[in-house]
């Protein structure tokens, strides 16, 4: 990327240029020819581990080794303009131009596809005093995917905008940092699971299918940090979100509506060299796309100690989960996984 100063109208601008690139290339084996493949579960088996490992085969048939293979490629050029309008506004216009790429295939669907798009963005911030400034911004979404639907076709690219304003503040040279937002994302086409259907040329062995999602969500951010007092910091954050589909009913509801998190650390100023810090974080209750189950809201808490012995030397010890809660890390498509159980690290950090 290139970046500099430019000088207009007698005052002094900045202008970004630069370019990126991603590749990924993405292979996946299954065995869905086996027998044991496919096998319902009851729900007492599900959830209390009653049901035996199946005996999974070693070595897969010629017709399902490669069930996915796909290469993308994405390509931006992007430029950026922050215009210094007058001491106390800014103006940032810009965008980029996007080519997306991949080859390859899924479950026996071509996965082939190349779009190129511009996309736009804008914003503006306003210094209202010495210690807090307006900010707002506009910006636009695109991104390709690779997910099949009923029919055996690659689903459109997502495509949508978002909006944010908020205020940003700072007090006390910097040591408190404060900022609330709101915002509005537009998301149209989103890959979402619908289910499980016949693989193309091969109509006994399923795969999950996919449906486009359009949805809006918008709500409020908060978020504070900075040192409370002499030797205490602290960091926190609050979300409140709304999700809905083109009719107004909830969607998206494997994504928690409110979430909330909290950092302190203390180093006693008599003694620097030891840090106590605890770290809790909230979710309230999601639900799989269907809504056919539901994980309740819950709060983790974390420990941490930690000890400088010499410059070079120190020990500490970390206890996540405290409260052993057992919890669902995700409830989205077909899978929910359980999140880590309690667990005590000791560590010796020795740096040369």
């Amino acid at each position: 990327y290139v970046t500099g100063p430019v000088t207009l109208f007698g005052r002094q601008h900045d202008i970004n240029i630069g370019v990126n690139r991603s590749a990924q290339d993405y292979r996946q084996s299954s065995a869905y020819d086996n027998s044991t493949i496919g096998v319902p579960l009851a729900f007492p088996d599900l959830f209390e581990g009653n049901f035996p490992r199946p005996n999974f085969p070693t070595t897969f048939s010629t017709a399902y080794a490669s069930s996915q293979n796909t290469q993308t490629r994405r390509e931006t050029l992007y430029g950026l303009v922050r215009l210094n309008l007058a001491d106390p506004l800014k103006v940032m216009v810009g965008g980029n131009v996007t080519r997306a790429r991949s080859i390859g295939f899924s479950y026996g669907v071509d996965t082939n596809y190349e779009n190129t798009r511009f996309l736009p963005f804008a914003g503006a911030t306003l210094d209202l005093s010495g210690s807090i400034s307006a900010y707002g911004s506009y910006a636009t979404i695109f991104n390709p995917q690779t997910e099949i639907d009923a029919n055996g076709r690659i689903l459109d690219p997502i495509r949508g905008n978002n909006l944010e304003a908020g205020l940003k503040g700072a007090w006390d040279g910097g040591r408190l940092n404060a900022s609330a937002s709101l915002f509005r994302t537009r998301q149209d086409n989103t890959a979402e699971a619908a289910g499980f259907g016949p693989t193309p040329g091969n109509p006994t062995v399923l795969r999950t299918i996919y449906k486009g999602v359009d949805a809006r969500s918008e709500g409020i951010e908060l978020e504070v940090g900075g040192r409370l007092a002499d030797g205490v910091q602290v960091t926190g954050g609050y979300t409140l979100l709304r999700v809905e589909d083109e009719n107004g009913a909830a969607a998206r509801r494997f994504v928690p509506r409110n979430t909330a998190r909290l950092n302190i650390s203390y180093s006693p100023p008599v003694l620097p060299a030891l840090k106590l810090g605890a770290a809790a974080q909230y979710q309230s209750r999601i639900f799989t796309p269907d809504a056919t189950i539901r994980e309740g809201g819950y709060a983790l808490l974390d420990l941490l100690a930690r000890y400088e012995v010499t410059s070079r030397v120190s020990v500490s010890a970390n206890v996540r989960n405290v409260t052993n809660t057992k919890y669902l890390t995700a409830l989205n498509f077909a899978g929910g996984y359980y999140g880590a159980p309690r667990t005590v690290l000791g560590t010796i950090s020795v740096r040369y």
